[in-house]
């Protein structure tokens, strides 16, 4: 990505954190941080879309 990412962050809640992040790498997104398990049980992870976007992807609280 040649410019600055975006100033805003979208967040998706879906159940199976791992697949979906792995799907949107395959798909060109750029992984910033790997899905991992919070102490309050909520799997997350981050990643940047083409435009530079940051993207949560959560599961359900």
């Amino acid at each position: 990505m040649s410019k600055l990412p975006a100033g805003i962050e979208i967040g998706f809640v879906t159940e199976d954190v791992a697949a979906a992040f792995a799907q949107a790498v395959t798909a060109g997104a750029v992984a910033v941080v790997a899905p991992t398990v919070k102490p309050w049980g909520q799997t997350v992870g981050y990643i940047r879309d083409l435009d530079g976007i940051l993207i949560e992807l959560g599961s359900p609280i």
